[in-house]
């Protein structure tokens, strides 16, 4: 008998934004989880471009994000191994082995379905694991779920709310380069935006004193 329900939601992170937050507080109001654990990717293998900032910053930021949510967790099971990059399918196994008395469902925002069967045993995964997946804007319903082959599609449940921020941690990173502090202070926790400028995480011009 499954005794906690854990909805595994992974990432870069590179910043956490207000969205990443948002997103954990709508699973677990939808899907009554237990527990939703933010997994750190050391390196997306889809993505061209390498994370900005390091491993160990990005679980800095995402344990800050995380304070106040007694149901968030942050899990740094995949930055544990330098030398491969990281696979959902192989994580979600993993927990599954380590804690067999827990169902664990698989989360994302309509986005990480775009080229899903590109995936690490994309079949396998999607067999063999629940996913619930959050509309994200300019996303809806049809269109995301369009993306997945309808014998698929039985083990997808999909998340429709009104209130998800269409942000993203490319536009925050963006706003930084460009020197535009005020909108990406907008996008994420006060305390995130202090430390990413604390230890400059990003190229950002004539950069100020947090504080000020």
């Amino acid at each position: 008998m499954n005794n906690r329900r854990i909805g595994i939601l992974g990432g870069s992170f590179d910043p956490p934004t207000l969205a990443h937050e948002k997103l954990g507080e709508i699973f677990i109001q939808e899907l009554g989880l237990d527990e939703v654990r933010y997994v750190v990717a050391r390196q997306n293998p889809l993505k061209v471009n390498k994370a900005t900032g390091t491993a160990d910053n990005r679980m800095d930021m995402l344990k800050m994000m995380i304070q106040g949510h007694e149901k968030f967790s942050v899990s740094d099971a995949e930055i544990q191994d330098e030398t491969t990059p990281s696979y959902a399918y192989n994580t979600m196994k993993m927990f599954e082995l380590c804690e067999p008395h827990s169902e664990f469902i698989f989360l994302g925002g309509s986005d990480i379905l775009t080229k899903f069967y590109q995936w690490y045993k994309a079949e396998q995964f999607i067999k063999e694991f629940k996913f619930a997946i959050a509309i994200r804007p300019p996303h809806n319903k049809t269109t995301t779920i369009s993306r997945i082959k309808e014998s698929d599609r039985k083990n997808i449940t999909i998340v429709e709310q009104d209130s998800m921020p269409d942000i993203s941690s490319t536009d925050v990173r963006t706003f930084f380069e460009d020197g535009d502090l005020e909108r990406a202070r907008q996008l994420m926790r006060p305390d995130l935006f202090d430390y990413i400028v604390d230890n400059k995480l990003y190229k950002i011009p004539q950069a100020p004193n947090a504080t000020s």
